[in-house]
């Protein structure tokens, strides 16, 4: 049997640098280096080194060195340091082999659209992940922070238990620690001395912990994160706030009052962030009253004199801001703009903007979300406005004003630098169903970012939305109107986002016989190909 110490990375580890600058220089100039390790792995690169074949040895060293760093090492038999605690039996059944086989297809890169889908639907049929993928799906959820809530309820019994023994899925074994039935919230709630191991406990779990008690008692929750403040580094105390986000409440607004005060840049801003999305927050009053004297509604004027004298629109008069001072920099006001393009002052009206519900200046000028956006597209400075509300409407969530902004302001480039990322989907995710559906019609007909506004809200559509995407598209290529380039995207998302019955509809309707089709062969295999894989995806955990 091969020797422990063959796998060792210890004996492996020192080896690799070697092997880079000899494989960089050349083995002319650097012979491989084939000494320096001992048992099987020494064994190894002794034959390697009398080979005759210098190119030949530095591949195989590289190789089997490799294999070392990666595979880690075996405990030797009976060494009790080295003991690991047998994982308990899942209480949820594995997922059917096809099953199986899709979900390795996805995280090998296949159709990898499709596994939020995937883990939805494996939650709803009452499985788990298989034992072997485990280890891929754990490390797909150390990147993808955003897939982790899916990905956890998957992982069953086992993979908590795997999760627990490599400390860069320590965040898996942490939330699914917590949220075990031996530490449940109530628990938590409830057994006040046990919670004195929240100041040694690590980064991942303190953070779980504080998720499971701002579920159940909120109190607590701020009492702890108060008892290690002043100790934890920044980055830490940005985190712990950064929790709270989740059922946000008055009840935070003195923890977050207190951290404006923060020696941490980074710090301040979270709390400010957080303070900005409270509804009623002290922070939201004093922006609104920073900016009440800044903008004034004019009301439109009507034709006069028989029309000989032109009526004039609504417009809004605008003073900007004349310094920045310490009181609104604690409320968050950054002082130099992201974008040269935009002035400082302006820079600090939209940031000012951004943290007042939009619906107060509906409400105190009497005006539809429509009609003001568009008043604003006429001003000087309808940038400065336009995102600063497009940053307020994502904070304050507001159908209507979603709505006017994404149509009259989602192409506008320095609303997509000033309000940050340019949500799109967030804010068309605000829209009803029907709402949006009307929307993404129009949009479509429209053309501009229609399209991209589309793609970008990620949420199901219905069978209606499918057919008349597709319809639109189809005839916009028999009249050679769409771009094949950017309207790709849009027929992923009908792949990524219709229903599956529009599988035996996609293939249909198109101009085949058009000199452009080949363009767009590609595209609508490949919109085929994931509704295909969609639906049997979907028929191996639903049992059909």
């Amino acid at each position: 049997m091969t020797s422990h110490s063959a796998l060792n990375p210890q004996h492996s580890a020192p080896l690799w640098p070697s092997l880079v600058v000899a494989a960089a220089l050349g083995t002319e100039r650097r012979p491989p280096p084939l000494s320096g390790a001992d048992g099987a792995l020494s064994e190894l690169l002794a034959a390697l080194g009398e080979s005759g074949d210098p190119e030949g040895a530095l591949l195989g060293a590289a190789a089997a060195v490799s294999l070392g760093l990666r595979a880690g090492r075996l405990p030797a038999p009976g060494d009790p340091s080295e003991a690991i605690p047998a994982c308990a039996p899942d209480d949820l059944p594995e997922c059917p082999p096809t099953a199986a086989q899709h979900l390795a297809l996805m995280l090998r890169g296949q159709h990898r659209p499709a596994l939020p889908e995937w883990l939805d639907a494996l939650a709803s049929a009452g499985y788990r992940a298989p034992a072997a993928l485990l280890p891929e799906l754990l490390e797909l959820g150390r990147g993808q922070v955003a897939l982790r809530p899916a990905i956890l309820p998957a992982l069953g019994r086992r993979g908590a238990w795997l999760a627990s023994l490599n400390s860069a899925w320590e965040y898996a074994s942490a939330e699914l620690e917590v949220l075990s039935t031996e530490s449940a919230p109530s628990a938590l709630s409830t057994q006040r001395s046990a919670l004195s191991t929240w100041s040694t406990a690590p980064r991942p779990a303190r953070l779980a912990m504080l998720r499971a008690l701002l579920a159940s008692d909120r109190g607590l929750a701020h009492e702890l994160v108060r008892s290690t403040w002043a100790q934890e580094r920044a980055a830490d105390r940005a985190a712990l706030l950064a929790e709270l986000r989740a059922g946000l409440c008055a009840a935070d607004e003195p923890l977050l009052e207190g951290a404006l005060d923060d020696r941490s840049a980074e710090v301040r801003a979270a709390a400010a962030e957080l303070l900005s999305r409270l509804p009623g927050s002290a922070l939201i009053q004093r922006m609104a009253e920073r900016m009440a004297p800044l903008l004034h509604w004019v009301p439109a004027e009507p034709a006069r004199m028989l029309g000989l004298r032109p009526g004039r629109p609504p417009s809004i008069a605008v003073a900007l801001p004349e310094a920045c001072d310490k009181a609104m920099a604690r409320d968050g006001v950054e002082p130099k703009p992201h974008a040269q393009t935009i002035g400082e002052r302006a820079w600090w009206l939209s940031q000012m903007l951004a943290a007042v519900p939009p619906s107060t200046w509906g409400d105190a000028w009497q005006a539809e979300p429509d009609a003001i956006v568009r008043a604003a597209l006429r001003h000087e400075h309808a940038d400065a406005l336009l995102s600063g509300w497009w940053s307020a409407v994502e904070r304050h969530p507001d159908p209507a004003w979603a709505e006017a902004l994404l149509t009259h302001a989602a192409d506008r480039p320095l609303v997509r630098i000033t309000a940050g990322a340019l949500p799109m989907g967030a804010l068309a995710a605000q829209l009803p169903p029907e709402r949006f559906e009307r929307f993404a019609l129009a949009s479509l007909a429209a053309g501009g970012a229609g399209a991209s506004t589309v793609v970008a809200c990620d949420r199901p559509w219905s069978l209606a939305l499918a057919r008349a995407v597709l319809a639109a598209l189809q005839e916009g290529v028999r009249r050679k109107e769409r771009n094949v380039w950017r309207d790709g995207h849009l027929l992923h998302a009908i792949g990524q986002r219709a229903p599956v019955a529009l599988l035996t509809e996609i293939g249909r309707g198109w101009p085949r016989d058009a000199a452009h089709w080949p363009q767009w062969e590609g595209y609508v295999a490949q919109c085929a190909e994931l509704l295909e894989f969609r639906r049997t995806m979907l028929n191996a955990l639903q049992g059909s």
